[in-house]
Order: structure tokens, then C-alpha cells, then sequence
């Protein structure tokens, strides 16, 4: 009997012994949704006629080929595959030599600003040395407006390069300000239409946050004046603009492909191979059954994911209920990260809570993007839109009566603009944005 006892005892010890360490040795299935995605931004890119790789290209001797930006590409994608990319040497595109300091060269100034299109029409001589120095870069970089291929690149192989980006922008936007100098409003139009119409094709579709920043800045310092200037001179033919003053969609307002590209390039980082790999290079021990039993691939990747998801902005949503949405996903990621640093201010207590899978929680801990809001700016820059088809479409003397139809309402919070004697101008959460009236 007592042998039968002892016998039940042991079998239930092995029972539980074998339980546990298969807990802790197993990881959890993938969250679906999260699989889906990586396998989705898993697929190559088309490189066929891609605005992207037309980036890549932009040379001032007009010398790299479509054919050779995207072995150039290429080859730093191969990198990746080869687990030998550096991210301190990620393809920067465009890379242009000799471009002007813009932030620092005197002669360049922000057209929202004061005086500032009269100091350039001043300083157009010594302007015109340089844009003529990059005539044929602002030429190709206007060209890629007529792509329709806007597919990005891998996010973990390549960079959007700011110092070169910003200069060609702003080059180009002065070109257009000249031709508006001279009379020249067709050419001027027809430029400016291709900037913006540019801008608003990265936006859509861009992985990287600088082209969802970029626009931003562009309307509000740079295309806003350039069309008010237009206005000024006389220019009629608005059609030229298209769509390209039309208000954002939720295409061009979401930031959902970013997030996601940015979880699902990343992953190839967290794979279990990868992970115990890189700790052996450190010196670190980290494979076989011990590493399984300190790193769950899955589990990690679904925490990601979770964080992730709470970026993601929903995908029918309506205009007026976008601003109480950002305000709630951005108290839920503040408090995830708040949780998080008071977690890891007791490591003895984040390494109990995370038993299971303890290298993937630190990893989580610091491989996670803090919460970028640029919805705010996002919100403006339609709202802006809206001002400047009234004050470039309807008749000055006319506004005190179309202000209140339905299409000029303010789309997130449904009041009508706000007419002034040198100013229209839409409230939103506090903020006045506001165009001159002329």
C-alpha cells in the first residue's frame, strides 16, 4: 500500500515537473493579426518606376540610373539577409553633395515668416547662383511627381536623408516663388502643383515619419505663401492644382503603414536565431534548451504587437471622433510606458513578473518606439487645406456668406470658420489655424 502511495506521489511530482518545464520551455502561438502583417511587409517591394528609388537616383550631374539606384539598393537589402547590416549603415537617400545649409546660410529664410519673401526677391541674385547650381536635382526630384509607384523600401535598410531632402524642397520652392517674381504664374503653378501633389503621394504611403512631417511643415512655411502670392498676382486656373488642395483622407491622415512596416521589418531582429546568435557573439550563453527556456520568439512578438496596435488608427473611421481617438491611444501608450519604467525601477520584480520569457521582455523594454503623435498636425494641415480652397476658389466679397455651407465646416468638431478683417481661421482644441485674407 504504502508502496502504491509513494508510487502515485512520484508520478504526480513527474507529472508536474514535466508541466512546468514544458511552460516554461514552450512559447505561444502567433497572434494572427501580427502574422498577417509581417507576412504582408515580408513580400518585395516593386521597384519598377518607384518614386523611392527615383530618390535614390537624384544626382546633381543627373549620372545614376534608375537601373543603378536599385542595385544600390539592393545590395544594402542583401545585407540585411545576411545578417551583416549595420544600423549605423542604413542606405541615406538622397545623397547629394554640396547642398546649402539652409538652417545656417543667410540668404534662406521660412516665407511664413515676417519680411521674408521680400528678403528673397532682394537676395534673388545671389539665390540664383545656387538654384541654378541644382537646377537639374529640383528638376528630377518635381518628375517623381508624375510616378504612380509609391511602394516604400524596407525601413531597416534604408533612411530618409533630412540634410538632403529639406535643401532640394526648399530650392525648389524659391524656384517657384521667382517665376511668380516675373509673372511667370502658369509655370509657377504647374511647380508648385508637383511639390505638393509630391508631398501628399509620400505622405499616403511613406513608412518613414520624416515624409509625414514634411508636409506639414512645407504647407504651412512654404506652399501657403506661394499660394497666397499666386492669388495676389492674379492667377486664376486653380484647376491646375487638382486634387492636390483637396481635403486629407484617412489614407493621407493614418500612420497605420508606418507602424506596421516598422513591426514587421523589425521582427527579422527577434527571431529566436538571431537573438541566440548575437548573445554567443557577446559572449553570452544563449542557445539550445536554455535559450528557449530564457527567450520566447511569439510572446515577445505579440507583446510588440499589442503596442503597436495601439497606434494604429481605425481604419473607417469618421472625422469627428479622430480627435477624441489620438487622445485616448495617447493616454494608453503614456500609461503602457509608465508602467513599464515603474517596472523596471525593480528588476528583481520585472524578472519575476516575466519568468518565462525574461530576454524578450527587456528586449521589449528597450526596443520599443515611443508613441509618435503627429495626428495633431495632421488635423491642421486638413484644416488648412480647407482655408486655402476658400480663399483660393470663392470670391473675397462673397465669404461672409458660403462660410456656414456644410463643405467648409470644420470636419472635426462641425463649427464654421471664423472671418476676421485680415483673417479666416478654424479653432481646434484651443489652436487658431489661420490664413491671411487679401
Amino acid at each position: 500500500m504504502d508502496f502504491i502511495k509513494k508510487f502515485k506521489i512520484g508520478f504526480l511530482i513527474a507529472i508536474a515537473i514535466i508541466a512546468g518545464t514544458y511552460h516554461l520551455y514552450s512559447d505561444d502561438e502567433l497572434n494572427p493579426e501580427a502574422s498577417k502583417w509581417i507576412e504582408y511587409y515580408s513580400l518585395p517591394t516593386d521597384l519598377n518606376e518607384n518614386a523611392f528609388i527615383g530618390l535614390i537616383a537624384l544626382s546633381s550631374s543627373n549620372d545614376i540610373s534608375t537601373s543603378q539606384a536599385i542595385d544600390i539598393y539592393e545590395t544594402k537589402l542583401g545585407e540585411i539577409n545576411k545578417g551583416s547590416l549595420d544600423y549605423f549603415q542604413q542606405l541615406k537617400y538622397p545623397d547629394i553633395e554640396g547642398l546649402p545649409e539652409v538652417y545656417e546660410d543667410e540668404f534662406f529664410c521660412e516665407f511664413h515668416k515676417g519680411n521674408c519673401l521680400a528678403e528673397t526677391a532682394k537676395d534673388r541674385k545671389e539665390l540664383e547662383k545656387i538654384t541654378e547650381q541644382f537646377a537639374a536635382v529640383t528638376q528630377q526630384y518635381r518628375n517623381l511627381s508624375m510616378l504612380t509607384n509609391f511602394m516604400p523600401l524596407n525601413s531597416i535598410a534604408t533612411e530618409p536623408n533630412w540634410d538632403s531632402l529639406v535643401p532640394i524642397q526648399r530650392l525648389a520652392a524659391i524656384e517657384v516663388y521667382f517665376h511668380i517674381l516675373d509673372n511667370n504664374l502658369e509655370l509657377a503653378a504647374n511647380q508648385l502643383s508637383q511639390l505638393i501633389s509630391l508631398d501628399r503621394k509620400f505622405l499616403r504611403t511613406a513608412s518613414e515619419a520624416v515624409f509625414h512631417a514634411i508636409p506639414i511643415v512645407n504647407f504651412e512655411f512654404y506652399y501657403q505663401p506661394l499660394l497666397i502670392a499666386l492669388k495676389q498676382k492674379g492667377f486664376t486656373n486653380w484647376e491646375i492644382f487638382n486634387k492636390a488642395l483637396s481635403p486629407l483622407t484617412n489614407d493621407d491622415i493614418s500612420m497605420n503603414r508606418m507602424w506596421l512596416m516598422m513591426f514587421a521589418q523589425g521582427t527579422r531582429a527577434l527571431q529566436f536565431k538571431y537573438i541566440a546568435d548575437r548573445a554567443e557573439d557577446l559572449g553570452y550563453s544563449l542557445h539550445g534548451f536554455q535559450a528557449q527556456l530564457k527567450y520566447k520568439e511569439n510572446m515577445t512578438l505579440n507583446s510588440m504587437f499589442d503596442y503597436y496596435s495601439l497606434q494604429l488608427m481605425p481604419d473607417n473611421a469618421k472625422k469627428e471622433s479622430l480627435v477624441a481617438w489620438i487622445n485616448a491611444a495617447s493616454d494608453l501608450a503614456d500609461k503602457h510606458s509608465e508602467k513599464t519604467r515603474k517596472e523596471m525601477d525593480n528588476l528583481i520584480w520585472f524578472t519575476i513578473k516575466n519568468y518565462r520569457n525574461i530576454v524578450g521582455a527587456y528586449l521589449e523594454v528597450t526596443a520599443l518606439p515611443k508613441i509618435l503623435n503627429l495626428y495633431d498636425e495632421k488635423f491642421k494641415l486638413d484644416l488648412r487645406l480647407l482655408l486655402l480652397n476658400i480663399i483660393t476658389q470663392e470670391n473675397k466679397d462673397l465669404l461672409t456668406e458660403i462660410l456656414n455651407i456644410e463643405k467648409y465646416k470644420n470636419p472635426y468638431t462641425g463649427e464654421s470658420p471664423k472671418l476676421s478683417d485680415s483673417e479666416l481661421c478654424y479653432t481646434l482644441q484651443d489652436d487658431n489655424i489661420c490664413i491671411p485674407v487679401f
